[in-house]
Formats: structure tokens, C-alpha cells, sequence
């Protein structure tokens, strides 16, 4: 969760990969393993604290069970938004966090991602989450493809 230490998180896993790399900000990928799931984390750092962290959940994971457990610890969600067969569930302000969940349905209901950040970041300076950094990457990417010929 956002602040908390590099360094203690370390301590519990062990292998960890460097995704991005600017000026002040270091994203590493934790691989989290818990009963039978495995799937990856990202989470960012500035001076060595979680600033945010972003998680492409398993399909397999039931979405009512995991979306339930959200409304448990966190309340109900302040925000609520469907566009046809996915949702986003946003909570805004819990212990100066913002929790993002997405969900889908097709035959059955599934996670999509689980994203947390912290709120005071706008006061570190040019501060992106890792969501707005894949966006400008892919954005970037699908860019310097489609002018390609």
C-alpha cells in the first residue's frame, strides 16, 4: 500500500524486476503468490515509498467475492460507472489513499485490475501513476506504429 517502505516490502518478495525508470521514480514488478494464485504487481517509488500500485487481477478470481471484500475493508464505493458489460468502482478518500477496482462480466463476472494511490502525490512535482504511464506508452507506441508505412 502506498507508504510503505521498499525495504520491507523486500523482505517478504524476494524477486522483483525494474518495469520504468525516470528522474525520481522507480516501478518494479512483484510477482505475489497466495494459495493457489500467481500474478504480478506493480507498484512505484519515490525515495524508496510506495507511491502507487496498479494489478492486473487473474480472470479466475471471482468478481462478487473480490468486490465484496473491497466493500468490506473500504465501505461502499464513492463512485459507480458502467459502460456496458465494465464497471470502475472508485473510493476517493480512504486514509488519504484512492482505490480504483474494475470488473467485467461475460458469461461470469471477473476482476479486471486493482489499482491504489496515494493522494498527496501531486506535491512530489511531476508525479504520473503507473496507469497514466501506460496510457502515454501505449498512446506513444500505437502513434509511432499508424505513421509507419
Amino acid at each position: 500500500m502506498p507508504g510503505q517502505k521498499l525495504v520491507d516490502i523486500e523482505k517478504v518478495y524476494k524477486k522483483k524486476e525494474l518495469v520504468f525508470k525516470d528522474d525520481r521514480f522507480l516501478t518494479y514488478k512483484f510477482q505475489v503468490t497466495h494459495v493457489k494464485y500467481n500474478f504480478p504487481i506493480l507498484v512505484q517509488f519515490y525515495n524508496g515509498e510506495v507511491t502507487d500500485f496498479h494489478s492486473r487481477l487473474p480472470s479466475y478470481f471471482l468478481h462478487d467475492i473480490f468486490h465484496q471484500s473491497l466493500i468490506n475493508k473500504l465501505g461502499k464505493q464513492d463512485v459507480y460507472k458502467r459502460l456496458e458489460e465494465q464497471a470502475i468502482y472508485i473510493w476517493k478518500n480512504k486514509n488519504d489513499t484512492r482505490h480504483y477496482y474494475s470488473g467485467g462480466c461475460a458469461i461470469t463476472c471477473f476482476p479486471i485490475y486493482y489499482a491504489v494511490k496515494r493522494l498527496g502525490n501531486k506535491a512530489i512535482g511531476e508525479y504520473k501513476s503507473i496507469f497514466q504511464k501506460f496510457q502515454e506508452n501505449a498512446t506513444f507506441q500505437s502513434t509511432n506504429l499508424s505513421s509507419k508505412k
